[in-house]
């Protein structure tokens, strides 16, 4: 399948210079849904994995651009279900109602499947 325009996780610079990043967890909501001024879809969900080391659960912010969205819309996940990802770490600045800034870390969508 060919990228969308402008989709993150095909650019040569991410995927040249980060390694991917595995995870296999439970969707904590179904996927939100949106488009950009470019007509780009972008689909947001929140992955729970976890961690038996630990007996903890890490939470995810998963992003996915283009195809990778118009998949998962078609494959109407929903919150609970197992899924495998396999992505790009990335970070950004995030500035609060308050003013505050904090860093996010999201990982950008190679590969969604249910697990």
């Amino acid at each position: 399948p060919e990228a969308a325009p402008n989709d993150p996780v095909d650019s040569g610079s991410t995927s040249e210079t980060q390694p991917r990043t595995s995870l296999r967890g439970r969707l904590g909501s179904a996927p939100r849904f949106r488009t950009t001024p470019k007509e780009v879809l972008i689909a947001r969900f929140p992955l729970a994995v976890y961690v038996p080391e630990t007996d903890s659960t890490t939470w995810h912010k998963i992003v996915a651009f283009g195809e990778r969205a118009l998949r998962l819309q078609a494959d109407e996940l929903r919150k609970g279900e197992l899924v495998s990802v396999v992505g790009y770490e990335h970070e950004r600045t995030v500035t609060d109602k308050a003013g505050n800034e904090r860093k996010e870390v999201e990982l950008f969508a190679a590969v969604i499947k249910r697990a």
